[in-house]
């Protein structure tokens, strides 16, 4: 793969945002004490632990000694849970549709973005009369509520797995989807910035508002049995406390609730 970085960053960019200037201070230092030919053993160690996971026996065991080393880790990861690992990896939305086809209710989805715009509601109404507010940063604030986006359950967009795939080659099967999922991450260098893109697995546990782009993901697995729960964790990761709009979402949540369960 040959990357010409010039051209992704040269062109028409007046600044480059750089978290950690330090680091790369350092590491010019490094490299100017150093020989090309000193660092291949690090290179070539760098190379084999990190492809050992797609090897033999030999491979695996090896590593695993230096695991245990590292990380006190024990024992090899049972066969099922290396497999399901491997093939999230290899084929994330592959995987994730088939955990949203076979696992989640889109009905749950639906309940839950609508919660979110009684919630915006809300918000909205509260905004409008906060005397502390000057009206300069209301307008701006307003502005920002309505530009909100909520991305619930799984992506608007689907990202395709489009690489190929062979039914005989685990090792290369890694190689392919590794060296496309780098390209698309270096081609998102020359590109405008994609609002809806998830930072996460849809099956993580988990939740963020992204203040970079102005949005609010809840993964699959995030969205709990109970419309009740449901409706405490959207109230959760918006504010963190039950809102004023409770009484809106409550005729939604109760009727369609699945469950018994307190809030």
């Amino acid at each position: 793969m040959v990357w010409d970085w010039n051209e992704a960053v040269g062109k028409e960019r007046n600044n480059i945002v750089v978290k950690t200037p330090e680091f790369f201070h350092k590491l010019n230092d490094f490299f100017g004490k150093r020989s090309a030919k000193s660092l291949i053993p690090y290179l070539r160690w760098h190379l084999t632990y990190n492809l050992s996971p797609l090897l033999g026996h030999e491979f695996l065991e090896a590593t695993l000694k230096v695991d245990a080393n590292l990380m006190g880790i024990s024992k090899q990861p049972e066969r099922w849970h290396k497999c399901v690992a491997a093939t999230k990896s290899a084929l994330p939305t592959t995987a994730e549709k088939l955990f949203v086809e076979n696992f989640f209710s889109e009905d749950d989805r639906q309940v839950a973005l609508t919660m979110l715009d009684f919630i915006r509601d809300a918000f909205k109404q509260n905004l409008e009369v906060v005397p502390w507010m000057s009206e300069e940063s209301r307008t701006a604030a307003l502005e920002k509520l309505h530009n909100i986006f909520f991305e619930c359950g799984h992506p608007t967009v689907w990202v395709s797995d489009d690489w190929a795939v062979s039914p005989t080659s685990y090792f290369n099967n890694s190689l392919v989807s590794c060296e496309a999922k780098k390209k698309r991450k270096l081609a998102r260098l020359l590109e405008p910035a994609h609002r809806r893109r998830w930072s996460m697995s849809i099956m993580s546990v988990n939740s963020y508002y992204d203040n970079a782009v102005n949005g609010l993901f809840i993964s699959t697995r995030a969205f709990p049995p109970c419309r009740f729960q449901l409706l405490a964790v959207v109230c959760r990761v918006c504010c963190d406390r039950v809102p004023m709009c409770v009484p809106t979402c409550v005729p939604v949540c109760v009727p369609r609730c699945r469950e018994p369960c307190l809030l």
